[in-house]
């Protein structure tokens, strides 16, 4: 693949991981809002962060799911998916899929509720583990989800990166970023 191609295409990844941590934070921020309106008996402004929750946390899982399967995707001759297969050498991709096989019960928890609550119209989302205090989002896992995204891109070849996600690969934290940036106050 030709590296003009993959940093033009690697510009889709960095809105990828952008939402993905975005939508982590309004999450937050929604959640919030919805307990301080139930906290003043306001069942409007409730139903309102309601919504506004859940048009988050189905972003969160889309974007969560993309990235996954754009890590342990494989190329498939003749389908325009990208892959980080195109990003590695044979030997960095060996090293990266052991990282995440490292973290698989990471990711099947954000794959599961994905597919189960989000993707997938399920009799799932009625069982027990889908509902009341297992409803949520573990929203503290991302800083984890984020530790394998940073390793994938320090993996990668910068020629390969557009200008933020080479920015992103060098921050230190990049949740924090995001909760200085997006978190309500």
């Amino acid at each position: 693949m030709h590296p003009k191609k993959l940093k033009e295409a690697s510009t889709h990844l960095f809105y990828e991981i952008d939402m993905l941590n975005i939508s982590a934070i309004k999450t937050h921020n929604a959640i919030r809002k919805k307990m301080l309106a139930k906290d003043r008996g306001d069942k409007e402004k409730c139903l309102d962060a309601q919504i506004e929750l859940n048009a988050y946390l189905d972003s969160f899982a889309i974007h969560a799911r993309n990235l996954i399967d754009f890590f342990k995707g494989k190329i498939i001759k003749g389908k325009t998916y990208i892959r980080a297969e195109h990003y590695l050498d044979e030997q960095k991709i060996k090293e990266f899929r052991l990282l995440m096989r490292g973290k698989s019960d990471l990711v099947k928890y954000i794959l599961d509720k994905a597919n189960h609550q989000v993707a997938h119209l399920t009799f799932d989302r009625i069982e027990d583990k889908f509902k009341g205090s297992n409803k949520g989002w573990d929203l503290n896992k991302i800083e984890d989800f984020n530790e394998i995204i940073k390793q994938f891109l320090t993996l990668t070849i910068e020629e390969f990166l557009c200008d933020n996600l080479i920015k992103w690969k060098k921050m230190d934290y990049p949740f924090r970023y995001y909760i200085q940036r997006y978190i309500e106050k």
